[in-house]
This record gives C-alpha cells, structure tokens and sequence, in this order.
C-alpha cells in the first residue's frame, strides 16, 4: 500500500518537489486545494528507497501521516540553543 502524505502550505514549493524527486521521479504530487500538496508514495518506491529517506525529506515541512494520523511539525533551526538571547554563548 503506498504512502499517502499532507503537505501543509506546499502547494507552490518547488524545492518540495524537487526533493522528493530526487528520491525517485515516482512519487505522486498533487494540489489539494490552495496551500496543501498531496504526497503519494508507492510501495515498490519505498521498499526500493526506505521509509526513512522520505520521511527525511518531509521532516522539512509541516505534514500529515494519512496512516498514522499525526501532524509532524518541523524543528525551529536552533532547537535547544536559546542561551545566545539572554547573554549567553
């Protein structure tokens, strides 16, 4: 069964495009209405690249896992490196 993902506000994100791409040239694309991507992933592509690698990818944008029914949210750039705000190095 192939993978089906949300892309949320990557409607017109060429550089999502060109990663998933860049994995295989396989992997459906489609507008679901003005903001959001859809994101099919057929099983003999993930069996050929991983789970992972797709998944990596996406770890880049905000996006709903159809299968499992959770939102994942990029991390902030500087996760864990707030000390530079209050004076610190």
């Amino acid at each position: 069964m192939a993978q089906q993902f949300i892309v949320k506000g990557a409607n017109r994100d060429q550089r999502l495009r060109d990663l998933l791409f860049s994995l295989d040239e396989h992997i459906e694309l489609f507008a679901l209405d003005g903001h959001d991507t859809g994101v099919s992933v057929p099983t003999k592509v993930t069996d050929r690249i991983g789970d992972s690698r797709v998944r990596e990818v996406l770890s880049q944008f905000q996006y709903y896992d159809l299968w499992s029914g959770d939102w994942h949210v990029p991390e902030p750039p500087n996760k864990g490196r707030i000390s530079w705000s209050f004076g610190g190095t």
